[in-house]
């Protein structure tokens, strides 16, 4: 419970909102109920793999893969402004393209991966992942106790 303390800390610090958190079937943040929705089993190793792998930054492999993630989902929040209407159109293409994808029960047996990759790489995904990633290099200091002590 600590360490959901301090993520909630960190959410409120960062937004300057009371957002919370919740577990749920994914990963992702509710802009209107200010909740950031976590699902602790695949989803956080699946996106934090993405991240360190899509965007090459391999200095970030010790931390912990759920500060990684909620700092993606708080870049959502952070970036919103800074989107544009084409972005919201992007993503919703791609999110409709998984859909009819997932529903013909993925004919082209396509991994995970594979079938994620788009989405991670819309606009606002790859500038969540890209604050996320700059507010861990400036703040590496503050993040220390996220880092994965035996690597």
């Amino acid at each position: 419970m600590k360490r959901i303390n301090q993520l909630i800390k960190l959410a409120k610090d960062l937004t300057g909102y009371d957002l919370d958190f919740n577990f749920g079937e994914d990963t992702h943040i509710d802009h209107d109920d200010g909740i950031i929705y976590i699902n602790c089993n695949d989803n956080v190793n699946m996106v934090f793999n993405h991240i360190i792998n899509s965007h090459k930054r391999y200095e970030f492999l010790d931390y912990e893969p759920i500060i990684m993630v909620v700092l993606h989902e708080i870049g959502h929040y952070m970036i919103f402004d800074d989107l544009t209407h084409a972005d919201f159109e992007e993503y919703a293409l791609i999110n409709l393209g998984l859909e009819l994808i997932c529903e013909e029960n993925n004919k082209h047996k396509l991994t995970t991966e594979e079938l994620n990759r788009p989405y991670f790489d819309t606009t606002i995904e790859w500038n969540a992942t890209e604050w996320a990633l700059d507010y861990i290099k400036e703040h590496k200091e503050e993040l220390k106790d996220w880092r994965i002590k035996n690597v």
